[in-house]
C-alpha cells in the first residue's frame, strides 16, 4: 500500500489547498454586502479583460476559472466551489480581469462591489487575514500547476489531477474514493493541458489496471494507491 502522504507531489497540492473557503461567520459578514444573483450552465460571471468592479462568493455551484491560449483553446486554471471567493486578486490590486469565470451548472453567487470589499476586509482585520491566507494558498496552487506541467507526462498529470478532486469531493470506502463530482473528457483535458482523446486514452489504461472504476461513462471510484504509481 502506498502512502498518499508522503509522496511529494500529492503532498504539495493539499498544502496549496488548504483553507481555500470562507467558514460560516466569515461568509455572514461578506452577504450583508452583497447582492444574490442566479447563472444558468455555461453562462460567464466575468471575462478576460473586464473591469474588476466585483467579487463574488459561490453560495451554489461551481465555477470553472479558464484561460485561452495562443490558438484560443480554454486552459482551466482552477475550479471554485461554494464558500470559495472568486476575483479578488484583480479586485485588490485593480487590474483588469485575465480569467474567464463559466457556471459549470447551475450558480448562485453574491456579488459585493470592489469598495465594499475593501471596506469589509478594513472592519473585519480577522477576515483579511483569511483572504490573505487564501490568496497565498492559490499562488502556491499556481506555483505547484506549473512544477506539475514541466515534470509530469501526461498520464501522471490525469493521475494527480484525479488525486485532487477526490480530496475535494470523494468519499472514501473500504478500498478505494467515491467520487462526488461528475467530470468530462473534455474538462479534464483543459485541466491537464492536453486532448479530449488522450484523457480518453489513459483513462481506459487506469481501467485496465483497476486504478478507476467507471459507471457507465463516468468516473465512480479511484484507487489512490495506484494512481500514486504514476507519480513517482
Amino acid at each position: 500500500m502506498v502512502n498518499m502522504e508522503s509522496d511529494p507531489g500529492y503532498n504539495s497540492y493539499l498544502m496549496a489547498n488548504a483553507g481555500l473557503t470562507l467558514d460560516d461567520a466569515d461568509r455572514n459578514v461578506f452577504t450583508r454586502y452583497g447582492n444574490t444573483f442566479h447563472y444558468i450552465k455555461g453562462q460567464l460571471l466575468f471575462a478576460a479583460g473586464d473591469n474588476a468592479d466585483y467579487v463574488y462568493l459561490i453560495q451554489r455551484g461551481r465555477l470553472n476559472i479558464y484561460r485561452l491560449n495562443d490558438s484560443g483553446r480554454q486552459v482551466t486554471v482552477a475550479f471554485r466551489r461554494v464558500g470559495e471567493i472568486v476575483g479578488m486578486a484583480e479586485a485588490l490590486y485593480g487590474g483588469e480581469r485575465i480569467c474567464y469565470a463559466e457556471a459549470m451548472e447551475k450558480v448562485s453567487v453574491t456579488a459585493v462591489t470592489t469598495k465594499d470589499f475593501k471596506e469589509i476586509l478594513y472592519l473585519n482585520p480577522l477576515l483579511a487575514v483569511r483572504v490573505a491566507e487564501v490568496l497565498g494558498a492559490r499562488l502556491r496552487e499556481a506555483h505547484s500547476v506549473i512544477h506539475e506541467m514541466a515534470s509530469y507526462q501526461v498520464p501522471a498529470r490525469i493521475a494527480l489531477i484525479l488525486l485532487k478532486l477526490s480530496e475535494k469531493a470523494g468519499t472514501p470506502t473500504s478500498d478505494g474514493v467515491s467520487l462526488n463530482l461528475k467530470m468530462t473528457h473534455e474538462e479534464i483535458a483543459r485541466m491537464v493541458g492536453t486532448s479530449r482523446q488522450s484523457v480518453t486514452t489513459v483513462l481506459n489504461s487506469f481501467k485496465q489496471e483497476g486504478s478507476v472504476a467507471f459507471k457507465g461513462r463516468e468516473i465512480d471510484k479511484i484507487y489512490p494507491a495506484l494512481l500514486l504509481k504514476w507519480l513517482s
